[in-house]
């Protein structure tokens, strides 16, 4: 159970690691406009038309693969899975918006870590004399 659940893991992440070719590649040089809608990224406008069009092709791809059954008693089929794989690519557009938001939220981590390492460190160093 521990290693099924690993491994999901590990696919997301491996997947939200392949999308930053997606949202960071494309960040405009130069100086930053507050008011410029360019930030790198798709509009948010197509990606939530994207991530809506790539949500009910991977509902239908899904429903699809688990009724069709062969006389085995296996289920899937090929259609569905097409179907599934359509909809991870038109959804595209906003996972990149959620990776770019992810990677956001782990440099903040990353220097919330840091800085609470140096503070415990200092406090240490204070508490030690």
């Amino acid at each position: 159970m521990k290693t099924k659940i690993l491994k999901i893991v590990l696919n997301i992440f491996l997947i939200l690691q392949s999308l930053s070719t997606y949202s960071q590649d494309y960040e405009p040089r130069g100086r930053y406009y507050p008011e410029d809608e360019n930030i790198g990224l798709p509009s948010l406008g197509l990606a939530g038309k994207s991530l809506i069009i790539g949500a009910v092709l991977f509902i239908i791809g899904w429903i699809i693969s688990k009724i069709k059954k062969d006389e085995n008693g296996n289920s899937g089929s090929t259609f569905g899975g097409c179907l599934i794989m359509i909809g991870i690519i038109c959804a595209i557009p906003a996972l990149a918006w959620i990776q770019a938001i992810g990677a956001s939220i782990y440099i903040i981590g990353v220097v919330v870590l840091v800085i609470i390492g140096i503070l415990v460190y200092v406090w240490d160093k204070i508490n030690d004399k």
